[in-house]
């Protein structure tokens, strides 16, 4: 299931190519963009196909889309293989988060020294963020 977890994002330039994951109402729409502008806080998009189609500007910290006062519409990647590591890092840890919550009682073979390890893999995540 590896993936990693982007935490800071390297600097953008004019011309960068990105992917976007963009959604419009119910619907997903994912594809290469070009960086145009770079400011102190904002970048600006075009879509890579019709650069006459700009994309909402994207935060330089986490490269998430402005949604001016709503939900930000989406957000870009450094590639579309970054986005499908992510993609299969979510649906893994929500797997097993499913297994988890459906078992009743502990399974025969899980040690106090599983839960433990579990524990600390956890907890490692939690101090890596503060």
């Amino acid at each position: 299931m590896g993936g990693a977890v982007v935490t800071a994002r390297p600097k953008l330039a004019v011309g960068d190519e990105l992917f976007l994951v963009d959604h419009i109402g119910r619907a997903v729409r994912k594809g290469p963009v070009i960086v145009t502008k770079v400011g102190r806080k904002w970048a600006s998009i075009v879509d890579k196909a019709d650069a006459r189609f700009e994309r909402p500007r994207i935060n330089l910290d986490n490269w998430i889309c402005d949604g001016g006062n709503y939900t930000s519409p989406g957000r870009c990647y450094a590639s579309q293989e970054e986005y499908e590591a992510e993609q299969r890092l979510s649906l893994g840890w929500n797997e097993l988060q499913k297994r988890m919550r459906d078992q009743w009682s502990r399974p025969p073979h899980i040690t106090i020294e599983d839960i433990a390890t579990m524990s600390r893999i956890l907890d490692d995540n939690r101090e890596s963020k503060a």
